[in-house]
């Protein structure tokens, strides 16, 4: 996600502002992220937008079968925080 992250940031960084956005989204078997939704924003909408692509545009694995079998709903929930700050 890391990668991502710095490949979209960088297109967008006069945009951005300093802050954190926190989301919260699930894993489904497939690997595709489903129920992706913004927790908070101490940021701008940029800065939202640019958490949220990066999320969609992630390519997550499947679901190993050993992590299924332990998740009631068969999907994996994550919390994950994106952050920017000042640099000088």
């Amino acid at each position: 996600m890391r990668v991502v992250w710095l490949q979209l940031a960088t297109k967008r960084v006069d945009l951005l502002t300093i802050g954190r956005v926190k989301l919260h989204f699930e894993i489904a078997p497939d690997g595709d992220v489903v129920n992706l939704k913004i927790k908070s924003n101490s940021g701008n909408h940029a800065l939202a937008d640019l958490a949220i692509d990066t999320v969609r545009a992630t390519r997550i694995f499947p679901l190993p079968k050993n992590v299924l079998s332990t998740l009631d709903t068969k999907r994996l929930p994550v919390d994950f925080d994106f952050y920017t700050y000042a640099t000088r």
